[in-house]
């Protein structure tokens, strides 16, 4: 019999030596199929996250450096976290703040405050009448 599938090349074996009446053989087999199903469980985890990192090399490729923040190339508005970025892998999207007397956005990461300006201008009247 030609096994395509190891789950059920141990669910076999097992019921083979259960038949068999032999209590080390079934206790071993057993063991062996709890170890399998580690590596599975291992392997499947192993696979997630080398798919997350290969979409964060992606991800990341698309950012260039500019006003000391990571900036997607194909839109200058989705700036992320370069602390956060660099530290910690994350991509986190810095916000956009208006401060009182400017004419462009000021960028601020939500998670760690990092901030700093930006090149994109508002249209909204910053200053204090009296």
């Amino acid at each position: 019999m030609a096994y395509t599938n190891v789950k059920e090349m141990l669910k076999d074996a097992r019921n083979f030596a259960s038949g068999a009446n032999d209590t080390r053989t079934v206790s071993l087999l057993k063991d062996i199929q709890l170890e399998v199903y580690d590596l599975f469980e291992e392997n499947r985890e192993l696979r997630l996250e080398n798919e997350q990192l290969k979409n964060n090399l992606i991800k990341k490729s698309q950012l260039v450096w500019k006003n000391n923040a990571y900036v997607n190339e194909d839109n200058e508005n989705e700036i992320y976290c370069p602390k956060c970025l660099d530290d910690e892998e994350k991509f986190i999207r810095m916000q956009f703040i208006v401060e009182l007397y400017s004419t462009h956005y000021t960028a601020k990461c939500p998670k760690c405050g990092v901030g700093g300006g930006t090149e994109i201008k508002h249209n909204q009247d910053t200053s204090i009448k009296f």
